[in-house]
């Protein structure tokens, strides 16, 4: 298709081509449009190497289908082009809806919530939701006697009744849930430290889980990084580096966002693009980590193709777990459980963990939160010596010192700043020199003395309100350690401050 020769008619708001056909310009990305080409009968573009396609089904009601076809070329301007196939699934399935109800049913006049109710539950969940943003759209435009009443009421409808994947991150299944520190251990070492004669194709899967593990996205994400999404910012405190993730679902569309990796990452990344086989392709390839096959050719990538690759380079590293002594089982989505369920285990907020795995619901994440306190979680504790570094790594997110009465201490004390009078909150009980920053990390240090009668919700406050000044300014926020050791020392201080009630609670019984 020659897209210089499109032109754009105002009246039909589509691009059309000099044979007639007609197109939609999809601006997912605005710096790479996506044509979609916009038949009588179907709809279909390729993006990220895969066909979509929209078939419109005769049976619907011309009326409906007029009103659909708007609502979906709207929508198609801007969101990501793999959107077009939940729109096909979705309208496939109202008419089949219709059919199996007829005349109780009507397209036409979506007006009557117990209408809705039957398509309701009719539909599978992934349809529930586009259905449910469809409904949204058609009242907005006053399209088929949708209603603002019927809207609502849809909105606080459940779409999906049982979601197994957070069963078994609830559940620690062993093949399906987060892997256990051990386990996470055992591939980070593989990972990190690969074999001298590696190909390729398996630099590239290595490249793409340790970019998974650092930043909890999804494959999609990963796999449009662009060309030019890797930054190095350098400054008097050292090399930062940064990733342009896109974003997908229902982000998608929005400003992508720079993300922190770590700088051995960041030279791993430079040195796949820096292979003799990989070099040439990155100077023609507009995604950032092209994937090798048969020497020197870029392979067609897709999100199930990536899965396969990656549970093929998994299965030839034959890794044993130490919690089942069997081959570990590998799922993209078992990275983002494991990565979310240790933040939960380190004390960080459901909406943190929201946020990094940028989901609209903090169901998912208060999910992660909830397994931290499973009761299958006391098995793993009796694995003290397999599952011991799991422990520590919650431990080491509350509260090591100990809580002592002021008159107590001859060590330094420890000041909350910023405060038009500072408050004493404890003191350093180290006989030696420390090196790290006071306050902050003092919550979390086994040698701080917190003050039984401080005011230890001063330091929470200041803790805060330096989180979210440093939330709003500094790029990749959500990724960083520093919002990481802010979100550590808020959960010490909690913990000092619960430890503290409960004394006094013990001491009135």
């Amino acid at each position: 298709m020659d897209i210089s020769s499109l032109k754009y008619d105002p009246e039909s708001d589509y691009w059309v081509a000099d044979t007639g056909e007609r197109f939609i310009k999809n601006v997912f990305r605005e710096e790479s449009p996506i044509w979609i080409l916009a038949g009588s009968t179907e709809w279909r573009t390729r993006y990220q190497n895969v066909t979509h396609i929209l078939s419109w089904p005769p049976q619907l009601p011309e009326e409906f289908s007029s009103a659909a076809r708007l609502i979906v070329h709207q929508r198609m301007k801007k969101r990501c082009p793999s959107s077009l196939q939940k729109y096909d699934l979705l309208l496939n399935s109202l008419a089949r809806i219709k059919g199996k109800y007829g005349p109780s049913i009507d397209l036409v006049e979506l007006s009557a919530i117990t209408s809705i109710e039957l398509i309701w539950a009719e539909l599978n969940a992934s349809d529930r939701i586009t259905f449910r943003e469809f409904y949204r759209n058609l009242t907005d435009r006053n399209l088929c006697g949708a209603t603002r009443y019927v809207a609502d009421r849809i909105t606080g409808w459940k779409a999906r009744n049982d979601i197994q994947t957070l069963r078994a991150v609830l559940q620690w299944d062993p093949d399906a849930g987060a892997l256990s520190t051990s386990e996470l251990e055992v591939l980070r070492r593989v990972l990190e430290d690969p074999t001298s004669d590696q190909t390729a194709a398996d630099h590239f899967v290595r490249v793409s889980l340790r970019i998974f593990l650092a930043t909890l996205r999804r494959p999609s994400q990963i796999l449009q990084i662009p060309a030019d999404g890797f930054r190095e910012i350098n400054s008097a405190i050292g090399s930062q580096f940064f990733l342009n993730i896109p974003k997908v679902k229902a982000q998608a569309g929005e400003s992508n966002e720079w993300e922190c990796i770590p700088a051995s990452l960041a030279k791993d990344i430079q040195n796949y693009r820096a292979r003799p086989n990989v070099q040439p392709v990155c100077q023609k390839s507009g995604i950032l980590l092209p994937h090798i096959v048969w020497g020197c050719e870029e392979a067609e990538l897709s999100t199930a193709y990536f899965n396969s690759v990656c549970k093929a380079w998994f299965s030839r590293q034959a890794m044993t777990s130490p919690r089942t002594k069997r081959l570990m089982a590998f799922a993209t989505t078992r990275l983002r459980h494991t990565g979310a369920t240790q933040l939960a285990m380190q004390g960080y907020s459901r909406q943190l963990i929201q946020d990094v795995l940028q989901h609209d619901s903090p169901q998912s994440a208060q999910a992660y939160i909830d397994s931290v306190g499973a009761d299958t979680l006391p098995l793993f504790e009796q694995m003290s010596d397999r599952l011991g570094s799991r422990f520590s790594d919650l431990k080491n997110a509350w509260f090591q010192g100990r809580i002592i009465d002021t008159n107590r201490s001859a060590g330094p004390p420890i000041i909350v700043p910023g405060a038009a009078a500072p408050a004493v909150v404890g003191a350093c009980g180290s006989a030696s020199s420390c090196q790290h920053h006071p306050l902050f990390s003092c919550y979390l240090c086994q040698y701080f003395l917190a003050f039984r009668q401080a005011n230890h919700m001063k330091a929470l406050d200041f803790i805060e309100h330096e989180y979210q000044r440093w939330r709003d300014t500094e790029i990749g926020a959500s990724r960083s350690k520093a919002m990481k050791d802010f979100e550590r020392t808020a959960a010490g201080i909690q913990d000092v401050m619960d430890r503290i009630d409960r004394e006094m609670e013990r001491d009135k019984a």
